[in-house]
């Protein structure tokens, strides 16, 4: 299951600890749209990660943005136990499922 944050509290509380990945997208972004399907399929293989979902264009999520250096969409921010461990920029289906799969066995 992807659950969308919805403010900096929750998303500090969500990323502080356990395995997790956030997908920062915006709704009018191309390749954002492509890998949202494919996003929450990798949820329902991975059930001992949580996947998250930040929608930049909100702006109540600035300061999460700007701690994981969110430069472009998507960008996906891997977290074990608070600490940030990897990230991808663009929507590679090849290295997302890589990365979610190096995060799994960590």
């Amino acid at each position: 299951m992807v659950k969308e944050v919805a403010d900096t509290n929750e998303y500090n509380a969500e990323t502080g600890s356990g395995k997790v990945v956030v997908d920062f997208y915006a709704n009018w972004c191309g390749p954002c749209v492509a890998i949202k399907d494919y996003y929450a399929e990798l949820a329902a293989k991975n059930p001992g990660i949580k996947f998250l979902k930040v929608n930049v264009d909100t702006g109540a999520l600035r300061g999460a943005m700007q701690a994981a250096s969110v430069k472009c969409m998507p960008t996906f921010v891997f977290y074990n136990n608070g600490a940030i461990t990897d990230r991808l920029e663009g929507a590679s289906k090849d290295i997302l499922a890589q990365k979610v799969a190096t995060l799994n066995s960590a």
